[in-house]
């Protein structure tokens, strides 16, 4: 596995499938971490470049083509990741099997993870549902999902249950501890021209990474990248610096659950493997070998839970 850090040099522009059109009144959703197929477009963007090869001759086969793949094809390497470095130490999103009765605002969070449930309890508590049902917690309070919040990925593995707010497991709204935070950024329509459309503007929510905060990813096999360079990752061509780090995680092989990094898209495979998610998110895009849009195709969140590794993007964690 080839390890690779990223730091943006200003903010990443990762939205969801909404029309950025006038008139509108909503925000543009918010897609963090980005998709693995997000970043490994952005890898061999960055090897056409650098060898300079345009998309034409690359259309027209290369043999560039061997290590990032046919133009409209997938790329023939696996992305992992991304994990959020934080000066030495990383983080990944919390597994939505995860629950707690404690306040965001609280300096110790206490997790609760949901346990299988069996024909016995279902019929004593006289749960009933369209859909199988997977698990259940116990409480006293209410409670609340911890699901897609930012844990220190040393303590996932190790199996802890508590955390320290702010240093162990951040809570993104949380402004005085987040790892990043979102801003609205107010844009105006213009024409052909570059001339400005009156009265047309967009609201669209851009992530700044917070100081000593950068992205780590690995690839499962060589792509012809550069060991550092320049490299643009999400829209408006937002670029950031990228350099290979060492070898960086050992995971274990299997296990019974598998925490997903990114998005994880919604299929029959994908469906019938879950185990918990957040809000399915929506995500199109542009094709640039069909010079088309994209369809449009539901993900389950970072941090859903599976009972496989889906997708190659997950990590078995217990």
């Amino acid at each position: 596995m080839k390890w690779y850090e990223y730091l943006p040099s200003d903010t990443l522009f990762l939205r969801g499938a909404e029309p950025m059109v006038s008139g509108t009144s909503f925000e543009t959703t918010q897609i963090f971490p980005p998709a693995v197929s997000v970043v490994s477009g952005a890898m061999r963007t960055a090897v056409l470049a650098q060898n300079k090869i345009s998309i034409g001759q690359y259309k027209k086969g290369d043999p560039i083509s061997e290590h990032i793949g046919a133009f409209g094809k997938k790329a023939p390497f696996k992305v992992l990741g991304p994990f959020i470095k934080y000066h030495s130490n990383f983080y990944v999103p919390a597994p939505f099997t995860w629950f707690t009765e404690d306040k965001a605002t609280d300096t110790t969070i206490t997790i609760t993870e949901a346990q299988p449930l069996n024909t016995q309890i279902e019929q004593r508590l006289g749960l009933k549902s369209s859909a199988s049902l997977i698990g259940w917690v116990r409480h006293h309070k209410e409670i609340k999902s911890v699901g897609g919040n930012w844990v220190l990925l040393d303590a996932l593995l190790k199996g802890t249950t508590t955390y320290e707010n702010g240093k162990t497991l951040f809570f993104p709204h949380d402004k005085t501890t987040c790892l990043f935070s979102v801003e609205e950024r107010t844009g105006i329509a213009m024409d052909a021209s570059r001339n400005v459309e009156e009265g047309k503007i967009y609201t669209a929510r851009h992530i700044r990474l917070r100081p000593h905060v950068s992205l780590v990813w690995g690839v499962d096999k060589p792509c012809g990248l550069a060991p550092e360079g320049m490299l643009s990752l999400g829209g408006e061509q937002r670029f950031g610096r990228y350099h290979e780090i060492n070898d960086l995680f050992q995971f274990p092989e299997t296990g019974s659950q598998y925490l997903a990094l990114s998005p994880v898209p919604v299929t029959t495979e994908t469906s019938r493997d879950l185990v918990a998610s957040g809000k399915i998110i929506y995500r199109g895009g542009w094709d640039l070998a069909r010079q088309f849009h994209k369809d449009m195709i539901g993900y389950y969140p970072a941090g859903a839970v599976f009972t496989t590794n889906v997708k190659g993007v997950c990590i078995p964690y217990a």
